[in-house]
């Protein structure tokens, strides 16, 4: 959540999820992810400090991208 990967995993799981049938749209994802990322909380101090500002930049990334509507599906 808070790693420079972040997207690349993310990715993997949506398309696992898509084929799977568990989500039918991109955009069902991105707003699943919201959820589950505003929800998140490190507990620790060191992951406060080393993942939580990265963390923030991904949630902004996904919100600019549910507000640019940029689906195919």
């Amino acid at each position: 959540m808070g790693r420079d990967d972040f997207e690349e995993i993310a990715d993997r799981l949506r398309m696992e999820l898509k084929e799977m049938n568990k989500i039918d749209s991109d955009r069902i994802w991105d707003e699943i992810q919201i959820k589950f990322l505003e929800n998140h909380h490190y507990f620790t101090q060191t992951a406060i400090e080393s993942r939580q500002k990265k963390k923030e930049e991904n949630i902004q990334m996904v919100k600019e991208r549910l507000e640019r509507n940029e689906y195919n599906d």
